[in-house]
């Protein structure tokens, strides 16, 4: 449905990791698509309007060099297939 709207795929996003925020929104999927209106160019403005309570929030990123299939995905899998 994204690509449909016109949006790029860039990657996955992990979120909801802590039981109490999945508790919370009542869900337990991690795994979202992070599209293209997730990415800003290096030195470019940020549209404050965006974001409903802005503030800045440590994110984690990895570039794989290799796709992670699984059930059965270990760390060592994703030390292998991490670029950087």
């Amino acid at each position: 449905m994204e690509i449909a709207d016109g949006r790029s795929i860039k990657g996955r996003k992990i979120g909801l990791t802590s039981r109490a925020m999945q508790q919370a929104l009542r869900s337990r999927s991690r795994l979202r698509t992070a599209d293209g209106y997730m990415f800003f160019a290096t030195g470019s403005d940020l549209p404050f309007d965006r974001f409903i309570a802005p503030r800045v929030e440590v994110e984690l990123a990895f570039v794989l060099r290799s796709p992670l299939q699984g059930p059965g995905v270990t760390i060592f899998d994703v030390l292998r297939a991490t670029d950087s």
